[in-house]
C-alpha cells in the first residue's frame, strides 16, 4: 500500500463518519494559551486542522470554530497539520449547525 499523508481525502479513507470539507478560521486553547488555527475538515468524531504552531500529539485542548468550543485530544501532527479527536462525538444536529455556520459565513 502506498504511504499516503494523514491529511486530505483519499479512496483509502475507511472512516465511518463522513468528513465535511470546510475552511473555517478558529483557535486552539491549551496550557500554552490561545492561538489561531484553521479547520480544514470535520466529522462527528474529529477534525483536521492547521496551525502555524501546532499542538503536541496527545495534548488535551479546546478547538474553537464555527461557533463551537469542542474539547478533545490531538491524535497526530504532521508538519503544521493535526488531527483532533473530540472528547464526545457531535450529534447530527451539531454537525448540521457547523455545516450551516460555514455556508452562512461563505455567503456573507
Amino acid at each position: 500500500m502506498t504511504n499516503l499523508p494523514r491529511y486530505g481525502l483519499s479512496c483509502f479513507d475507511l472512516r465511518k463518519n463522513k468528513r465535511e470539507k470546510i475552511f473555517e478560521p478558529g483557535a486552539i486553547e491549551d496550557g500554552g494559551g490561545k492561538r489561531r488555527a484553521h479547520v480544514l475538515d470535520f466529522s462527528a468524531t474529529g477534525a483536521l486542522a492547521y496551525a502555524e504552531t501546532p499542538p503536541v500529539p496527545g495534548n488535551i485542548l479546546v478547538l474553537r470554530f464555527a461557533g463551537q468550543a469542542l474539547a478533545g485530544r490531538v491524535a497526530w501532527v504532521e508538519n503544521r497539520h493535526f488531527g483532533f479527536v473530540f472528547a464526545a462525538p457531535l450529534s447530527a444536529e451539531a454537525v448540521d449547525r457547523v455545516r450551516r455556520f460555514g455556508h452562512a459565513a461563505a455567503a456573507a
